[in-house]
């Protein structure tokens, strides 16, 4: 079996593509399922030859409808379950994030082709363009009916839900030398297909082989006290002047990953791309090859990490302090100074960003500087040292007066909170002394990643993974 096979594979010839796995871009996930599912088959060939295997997939999301789609090109039996009526069901509700399969590659040398593939090479399931997230959805949703009428053998099935398989064989009269592990049979996966609302069933199947690729868990957005905000993929008004308020608001974002840095931009710049941002400020070669060895340096070392602590602390640390050194570099560029002086708001949000820790998370390169660059900027040239809050960590969301929040972020949207903070002196240990006062805020962001509820079995060997830019 190759080794992204193995990296993902929970039981026999069944394979987890969820959970708390990184990178988790759209491309990320696309690029991931198509090499696991071509990878996987070149071994299985010569069993489907005399055993035509059957494959099920479960979730139409990017990771899903690709090895779906992939498996169904190589002449694989498949069906495609999603508990959705729609396929891309994230994005489609989403009106406000905007996506490129290359930005997030800056400083690479093709992070501003916005195409995926952006090479002459053959063609994915599914290549797109960046565009809006609803409007992507319905677009890589045709691609997927399209292939569906050109391929009977692909059934997609919305609107349904999969239980979780259960294991038995089938025996096999002859050996097959396809087979990727010494096994008395062929895997054959029972599964019961139900109806999401009623969950009356709807008759059960056996599949050969199994991809759950649905999600990385529930977004962890909520804090005690019933509060609740905006998720990722909901449509929010955090571009919009004021984001979207009567009045100029205070604000707060929680969380030190990419998913908080991309939100802080939003608000500053009131929706510009990143990709319009780099543009903007013309970082010279010479600094972005600085970030790029930086960057490269700290991807070899997180791969090898399992989760937070002193070792992630270290290299995150590290990566900072190698951004710092190319932003104080780049401030004292005359041309630089001149961008940021004009396209950094003169009334500047009344925005607070607190995490744990000195340094931010693990996030996108160019999220990651642009923030530091704004942050630097303010410090030194409008005295402003109050909009990062490091070693602090959210403690409870709390209504004010007549308000009280039921989890329902657009109720709470614009009111009055009272926002608690505690000391954290790590980014792994626990909590320290509350602060003295709390802050008011009238909109507060958690982006506190994924919360992966999932069972130990289908926990992930490798979770952290270095993928190439393209299926390879």
């Amino acid at each position: 079996m190759s080794p992204i096979a193995k990296a993902h594979n929970v039981a026999p010839l069944f394979f987890h593509v969820g959970g708390r796995i990184s990178p988790i871009s759209i491309r990320d996930q696309m690029v991931r399922t198509q090499m696991l599912v071509e990878r996987l088959f070149e071994r299985l060939a010569p069993v489907n030859r005399e055993v035509p295997l059957k494959v099920l997939v479960v979730g139409a999301g990017a990771a899903g409808v690709t090895a779906a789609m992939t498996a169904a090109q190589l002449g694989y039996s498949t069906t495609l379950v999603d508990k959705e009526s729609q396929a891309f069901s994230l994005q489609r509700r989403c009106l406000t994030r905007w996506i490129d399969p290359t930005v997030y590659d800056w400083p690479a040398a093709h992070w501003d082709e916005g195409d995926f593939p952006w090479l002459n090479v053959p063609a994915p399931p599914l290549p797109w363009t960046h565009d809006w997230a609803h409007q992507l959805a319905v677009s890589l949703a045709i691609r997927l009916a399209n292939a569906q009428a050109l391929m009977p053998w692909l059934d997609v099935q919305l609107g349904v839900l999969a239980r979780t398989p259960q294991l038995f064989w089938y025996p096999m009269a002859m050996p097959m030398p396809g087979l990727p592990f010494d096994w008395p049979g062929l895997p054959a996966w029972r599964t019961e297909f139900v109806d999401p609302v009623t969950q009356q069933s709807r008759g059960h199947e056996c599949f050969n082989i199994v991809i759950i690729a649905a999600g990385f868990g529930r977004e962890n957005c909520i804090v005690p006290q019933e509060y609740r905000g905006f998720a990722f993929w909901e449509t929010d008004e955090f571009a919009l002047p004021d984001c979207g308020l009567p009045r100029e608001p205070e604000i707060v974002i929680s969380g030190g990953g990419d998913g908080a840095l991309q939100d802080f931009l939003r608000i500053v710049f009131r929706g510009a791309r990143a990709d319009t941002l780099i543009r903007r400020f013309r970082i010279p070669f010479a600094l972005q090859h600085m970030l790029r060895e930086a960057e490269d340096f700290a991807s070899r070392g997180y791969h090898w990490n399992t989760g937070r602590g002193p070792s992630d602390h270290q290299i995150l640390h590290s990566l900072e302090q190698s951004h710092l050194n190319v932003v104080n570099a780049a401030i004292e560029r005359p041309a630089i100074r001149k961008a940021l002086e004009k396209h950094i708001p003169d009334r500047f949000p009344k925005i607070k960003i607190i995490h744990s820790c000195k340094h931010f998370g693990q996030a996108y390169p160019p999220n990651r500087f642009l923030v530091l660059l704004i942050l630097a900027y303010l410090a030194r040239f409008r005295n402003r040292n109050d909009v990062r809050m490091n070693n602090s960590r959210l403690a409870s969301v709390q209504g004010v007066g007549p308000h009280h929040c039921h989890q329902n972020p657009h109720d709470c949207h614009g009111e009055d909170h009272e926002v608690h903070v505690v000391q954290a002196p790590s980014c792994w240990g626990p909590n320290g002394a509350p602060l003295t006062e709390p802050l008011t805020a009238q909109v507060v962001i958690i982006r506190h990643g994924p919360r992966a509820a999932l069972p130990p079995w289908l926990s992930l060997p490798k979770p952290r993974q270095v993928l190439p830019y393209l299926p390879v």
